[in-house]
């Protein structure tokens, strides 16, 4: 019956819409109603014309529109060569001028059309992000133009389109949802195609799993990142992991990729004493320096302060894993990301691999089951006892 919309399109002629800027209610029939009204009001006496520029407009007394339907803002736009952002979304304004400046705004069209159709659509590399931004934005507005989305999945999709606008800037955001759960509140399933390389796809309506698919690549495959933070999760990371040696705990990232945990630390406070990776980042996180360090000899700088020293890895591999376990050497490893059960079986539940899960909000991993973990490696089981014992009993789970 009532389809609750934030912004209500009206076609008034070829290429024009009268566009609501306020919150209404309508059902369907009314466009034809209100259509009808303004037609008639543009006829009356009392119906002010005046010509500017060389463009004639015409004032009409709206006040029936607010009675009637609750319409207290409204604006007239040619949808031909025009492209606004949807409500709630206008920060993106800038990039829609420049999409329109070269060009680009019909390719989005013909983008959105295609996933409409559920067909996935292939990132083109030389593309800038901002274009597959609003892509999403233009793909949301489909979505609510032809009624395929609910207020709650709305407001819930432009708040994931907000925090990857903030990461594509290069800043952490204040917070994030995972994208499973954003998924999972639009209806969208997973399947796994290879759990042990925590490779799945979407599932479900194939317009909606076209978005999901996106955004995935947008994250993983255009900006090379895999695990996500925010400041929220960087201020409950630094109040747990500080509990266990206070003031004197030192972090060090191995494994940081781009460095976004480093970043997201430095915004709580607590930026990292360095920040590390096997391999040589190319384009690391704005305003921070990766160095490129192997992991065992690092660690061996530091092995006798290590009650103090925790290490951090975003992107840890079950290879790297495994290398600090043999190493021998006594450890405190926050890992997030994939637990690797069934690689990392043989050594659980030992001296030599013991797991705290944590529980730690504002975090988005790779794969569903991506999460965060204390690892005590080689530790003892007095030591293991003792770090334990530190952790705030609201961050265990």
């Amino acid at each position: 019956m009532t389809l609750a919309k934030h912004t209500c399109v009206i076609n008034l002629k070829t290429g024009y819409s009268l566009r609501f800027k306020s919150f209404v209610a309508l059902k369907q029939s009314d466009s034809d109603k209100i259509l009808s009204f303004i037609k008639v009001a543009e006829k009356k006496p009392d119906a002010i014309k005046t010509v500017s520029d060389g463009k004639q407009s015409t004032e009409i007394d709206t006040s029936y529109l607010a009675i009637k339907y609750g319409i207290t803002e409204m604006e007239i736009v040619n949808t031909n060569d025009l492209y606004f952002p949807p409500i709630g979304l206008k920060f993106l304004a800038p990039q829609y001028d420049i999409l329109k400046e070269n060009k680009s705004i019909s390719d989005i069209r013909e983008l959105v059309k295609i996933m409409n159709k559920g067909k996935k659509i292939s990132l083109e590399k030389e593309r800038d992000p901002f274009f597959y931004i609003v892509l999403m934005a233009e793909f949301i507005k489909s979505l609510e133009e032809r009624d395929k989305v609910s207020p709650k999945e709305l407001d819930i999709l432009k708040e994931h389109v907000t925090s990857l606008t903030t990461i594509c800037n290069q800043e952490v955001p204040d917070k994030i949802i995972p994208l499973h759960e954003i998924a999972t509140v639009c209806g969208i399933g997973f399947e796994y195609t290879d759990q042990s390389k925590r490779k799945y796809s979407f599932t479900g309506k194939k317009d909606k799993v076209a978005f999901f698919d996106l955004s995935k690549k947008l994250l993983e495959e255009h900006l090379g990142l895999y695990d996500v933070f925010s400041i929220e999760f960087a201020e409950n990371l630094k109040q747990c992991l500080v509990s266990i040696a206070g003031g004197h705990t030192t972090f060090v990232e191995i494994a940081a990729g781009k460095g976004m945990l480093s970043a997201s630390l430095e915004k709580a406070g607590k930026k990292p004493f360095l920040t590390s990776d096997e391999a040589k980042v190319k384009e690391p996180w704005c305003g921070i320096k990766v160095y490129k360090h192997q992991t065992v000899p690092l660690i061996e700088k530091y092995i006798g302060k290590y009650r103090r020293v925790i290490y951090l890895a975003a992107q840890a591999d079950v290879g790297m894993i495994i290398k600090l376990i043999l190493s021998g050497k006594p450890i405190i490893l926050m890992q997030t990301g994939f637990a690797y059960p069934v690689q990392l079986k043989q050594y659980c539940d030992s001296t030599q691999l013991q797991v705290i899960n944590l529980n730690i909000q504002g975090y988005s991993g790779a794969c569903v089951k991506d999460e965060v973990r204390l690892l005590a490696i080689n530790f003892s089981a007095e030591d293991y006892t003792w770090l334990l014992g530190k952790v705030p009993a609201k961050y265990l789970r």
